[in-house]
């Protein structure tokens, strides 16, 4: 499944909303790994996870090689 990240999205109603980010985004890509980090690891944990991203691109030939941590209760994404 080809995900292009161009916004963030909330995670907290079941159907995917656009949030205003504090800070930039990082690049839009597909091909990414992204996980939630907290309570019940692999999914997002609306009390205490950050939700990580490394690496995709805008191709299978062309990947990036960096890692991106979200925080959904600031709404600040950070390049780890």
């Amino acid at each position: 499944m080809l995900v292009a990240l161009a916004i963030t999205l909330a995670c907290s109603t079941s159907t995917p909303t656009p949030v205003a980010t504090a800070t930039k985004s990082p690049p839009a890509r597909g091909y990414h790994f992204v996980v939630g980090l907290g309570t019940n690891p692999g999914t997002y944990d609306s009390e205490s996870g950050h939700v990580v991203m490394f690496g995709g691109g805008v191709d299978p030939r062309h990947f990036q090689n960096d890692t991106w941590i979200f925080d959904p209760s600031t709404n600040n994404w950070a390049r780890a």
